[in-house]
């Protein structure tokens, strides 16, 4: 993991003297560099006989890029293209019974009620549906479609991710990816806040004046994405060991920082439940954990005393900047999707309106309806009541309970953000649940007689060996006189 960083963070600072070719040479020696990793890990672990490298190659790929939202061609984001593939990779080994996907009742049936109340609504209920006033944050283009954006975050991102998942060496790699990919869009985010160079607009396309997105699609989106991935660079740094923890101190800090650069009010507020609730879920965290938020703060606050980039979400959240202009944005989108929630109460209008209310629960219910609320219920039950059972799972590998927590956590960060924002879609959101998918399978295989951390090893044939019997003991004969 530390080389990857490093190579992610070299990546960041060449992009600002090297030319669009020089860059894309780089970019593609970093993507063979984690080609050949993800290879070799399969390599090690002796599982090249069952598993396919191009699930790991594809799989690692798409978790790495999953953070990269603000890549977009004609509404299509590059990652999704590499997670469709890992998809099919995954259909491929599943159909050659290689490979056992993760498919409990709970996600399916919240992922069904969501297909169902759009297929009604499209074809019943509310052939035409309303349109939120502008602007609308939902992608545009047919419903349907907006609903297999939907489906394929919402469902094929923790199958894909929790099949691949299902031994204790992937559930780290994996893991360490996804954090690989919040923490290279942190630092990028970190160094337009520092210099303003613009480094994340040059490469997505994003601006938004005055406060950097990294290689997300907006600052918001970037504040969340390190605020859910924070749990776990903390849990990196207080439990690993030489270069694992100096990685997760070094990405904690990223993160943190790209949190306060990105101006986002909702954002400290979830960089406090980050730090917060993983403190409070992992009990030997927390005398280290409040460490590193004391030594934090005080950097935060005597690295540029003035004209403090890491400022700027307090200045917003005080009402400077153009804080009144998005809390009046905001109250107006929540009315307007009222409005047309109550108007459609049981069966909503469809994914048209999906991303527009800024507030969770409203989003679903106007979308979807009753069915909608019933579906985040079923889903948000089923991650939690998984993670708590893993979380108490003695079954794990050393660090495993733990692990769940903090992906527990990182869910939770999502569900109470979700009350003051709009991402719904967004792939890195179900990350988590995938790990912890993966998670259960690795407690299942220790349960049947494996540790979920390796396959069992597999006898040379021949015969069995036959017993030693014990030692029958010797009568003693007595000697004549």
């Amino acid at each position: 993991m530390a080389g990857l960083a490093a190579a992610g963070i070299l990546v960041g600072a060449l992009a600002t003297v090297l030319p669009a070719a020089g860059l894309l040479v780089v970019v593609a020696a970093l993507g063979l560099l984690l080609a050949t990793a993800l290879i070799r890990f399969a390599a090690s672990a002796g599982e090249m006989d069952a598993w396919h490298p191009v699930v790991m190659l594809l799989t690692g790929a798409a978790v790495a890029a999953i953070s990269w939202n603000g890549f977009r061609s004609g509404g299509t984001s590059p990652p999704d293209l590499i997670l469709l593939m890992a998809l099919f990779a995954v259909g491929y080994c599943w159909l050659q019974d290689t490979i056992q996907v993760p498919l409990p009742g709970w996600l399916v049936g919240a992922a069904m009620l969501m297909l169902a109340s759009q297929l009604l609504n499209q074809f019943f209920f509310v052939p035409v549906p309303p349109i939120d006033p502008p602007p609308s944050f939902t992608p545009p283009g047919p419903a349907l479609v907006t609903l297999a954006r939907f489906e394929l975050a919402f469902l094929i991102v923790p199958v894909v991710i929790g099949a691949v998942a299902s031994s204790w060496r992937r559930v780290n790699l994996l893991t360490n990816l996804w954090l690989l990919s919040a923490t290279i869009s942190a630092f990028i985010a970190t160094v337009d806040g520092f210099t303003g160079v613009g480094l994340g607009a040059s490469i997505t396309g994003v601006d938004v004046v005055g406060r950097p997105a990294g290689l997300s699609i907006h600052p918001n989106t970037l504040a969340l994405t390190c605020a859910m991935a924070l749990p776990i660079g903390l849990l990196r740094a207080a439990r690993g060991r030489g270069w694992e923890r100096a990685a997760g101190v070094a990405a904690s800090g990223l993160l943190a920082m790209a949190i306060l650069v990105s101006q986002s009010r909702v954002g400290l507020f979830s960089l406090v439940l980050a730090v917060g609730l993983t403190a409070m879920l992992i009990p030997k965290l927390r005398s280290r954990v409040v460490v590193v938020g004391v030594v934090g703060l005080v950097l935060a606050v005597l690295v540029a005393p003035n004209g403090n980039p890491l400022g700027g979400g307090l200045t917003r959240l005080s009402g400077g900047g153009d804080s009144s202009q998005a809390n009046g944005q905001r109250s107006d989108q929540f009315h307007d999707s009222l409005h047309i929630a109550l108007g459609h109460p049981v069966t909503g209008v469809g994914f048209t309106v999906v991303a527009d209310a800024h507030v969770l629960p409203l989003q679903v219910w106007e979308t979807a309806g009753f069915m909608g609320i019933a579906a985040l219920i079923i889903y948000s039950t089923g991650v939690f009541s998984t993670g708590r059972r893993l979380y108490r799972d003695r079954r794990l590998p050393r660090g495993g309970p733990a692990l769940a927590g903090a992906l527990s956590i990182s869910f939770a960060i999502w569900l109470i953000a979700g009350l003051l924002e709009n991402q719904i879609a967004d792939r890195y959101i179900y990350a988590p649940v995938g790990l912890l998918l993966g998670l259960g399978l690795v407690a299942k295989a220790a349960g049947s007689g494996g540790d979920g951390s390796e396959r069992e090893p597999v006898r040379a044939p021949g015969p069995e060996p036959r017993p030693v019997p014990d030692p029958q003991p010797v009568d003693r004969v007595p000697v004549a006189s």
